[in-house]
């Protein structure tokens, strides 16, 4: 049921994401993602947007916010119908040869890493564990994840793996944390920098913790985000944005982070 409503859902974003030109403008899809992305205000705020701004001034295009989720978001690229871009999603040769996504090849937001949040009442459960494999490998706990969102290689070959160990129906860090401060699952992963804002925002979150300093985490390959866009931006618009990256001395993975424009 949950993912008919998604499909009927990112069918009206659809309808609503408008076509572009490169000399015109370009839709992005925008969701709340604290600190780097504050969309609670007429107007999305954050250092993802400020950089957003830059990129598409220097381009020479024009932005039309488009409210959506990340599982929202996953899904429109997949069907690559029509034409907007990201906010930054991590980049997997997966999501290019399976799915159709466009990368432009430059860094364009880094994140600080991955925390495993857990609810307090059940931190004996999790005492014993040395890395996430084995809490992974236990039967007996539930996690939580986003749907259509890659977790990097590792990880979402163990959620592939075992699907029955994991729930993938969530749209939004903000419920995967929900879900487990209400009990609804054992465990989740989010970023540092969310975690970090979330547990400010909600008195319910003081009574989760988070475990990744003591449990050793996959080798984290979501560290750097990168443009991602549909298919069905015209290649013009997409050399219009690379241009404007390589000008502003953005970074590709070889090289390194470049600092915020």
């Amino acid at each position: 049921m949950f993912r008919y409503f998604l499909l009927y859902f990112v069918g009206f974003l659809n309808s609503y994401l408008p076509c572009v030109k490169a000399e015109d403008a370009i839709a992005i899809t925008v969701y709340d993602f604290p600190p780097d992305i504050i969309n609670t205000h007429t107007e999305p705020e954050g250092p993802l947007i400020l950089k957003m701004h830059t990129i598409m001034r220097q381009a020479g295009l024009t932005i039309r916010w488009v409210t959506s989720s990340l599982s929202e978001e996953s899904i429109m690229l997949n069907d690559g119908t029509r034409p907007f871009c990201t906010t930054g999603r991590y980049f997997s040769q997966k999501r290019v040869e399976d799915n159709g996504w466009v990368f432009l090849p430059y860094i364009l937001h880094s994140l600080s890493g991955d925390s495993l949040v857990i609810h307090n009442k059940n931190y004996m459960k999790f005492n014993k564990f040395k890395n996430i494999r084995e809490i992974f490998e236990d039967p007996s706990l539930s996690g939580v994840f986003i749907a259509d969102v890659s977790y990097g290689a590792e990880m979402d070959d163990y959620l592939t793996r075992y699907p029955e160990r994991f729930n993938r129906s969530a749209i939004s860090a903000e419920q995967v944390i929900a879900m487990v401060a209400n009990g609804r699952a054992d465990y989740t992963i989010v970023t540092y920098q969310y975690w970090q804002e979330a547990k400010k925002k909600n008195a319910l979150y003081k009574a989760l913790k988070n475990l990744s300093p003591d449990i050793e985490l996959f080798s984290n390959d979501r560290t750097h985000l990168r443009l991602a866009c549909s298919r069905a931006v015209p290649q013009e618009t997409l050399a219009h944005i690379e241009r404007a990256m390589k000008h502003l001395k953005f970074k590709t993975p070889q090289e390194g982070v470049q600092a915020t424009p």
